[in-house]
């Protein structure tokens, strides 16, 4: 069990690797097509320690089950989706944030990703389920 999970972490981190070269040569394969990329080091890898965290809204509740069952569906990894969920471990976290601001256009989304953490900040259901398919 232990070695089919490694492979997955792998084949995840190989996928990453992967699309980090297509952005470098401008050659994004990422839908929908973000409207600006800023590159940073490092990769975050989906295991089965990723939590997702998010509030108790029912439209943001659907959206997240969606997305964990595409995960699980591609890669056999199933992730935590407990909401408003804090891990006290050193575990990764991919967190969904709204903002009632207008920082973020109607259907807007911006993605940060660092080794240990994602970040999915929206203004609507609408940016957090781009949002979510964009990371797929």
């Amino acid at each position: 069990m232990k070695n089919k999970i490694k492979s997955k972490t792998v084949v995840i981190y190989f996928l990453l690797l992967h699309s980090i070269i297509l952005s470098q040569a401008n050659d994004l394969n990422i839908i929908p097509q973000p409207l600006k990329v800023v590159q940073q080091e490092g990769v975050f890898i989906f295991d089965e320690n990723v939590n997702l965290i998010f509030s108790k809204t029912k439209d943001e509740l659907n959206i997240v089950k969606l997305f964990a069952e595409q995960i699980y569906k591609t890669t056999n990894i199933k992730l935590s989706t407990s909401p408003n969920f804090r891990s006290n471990t050193k575990s990764k976290n991919i967190e969904f944030e709204f903002l009632t601001n207008n920082e973020i256009k109607w259907e807007g989304y911006k993605i940060f990703i660092k080794p240990e953490q994602i970040k999915i900040v929206v203004s609507n259901p609408a940016g957090l389920f781009y949002g979510t398919q964009t990371l797929i």
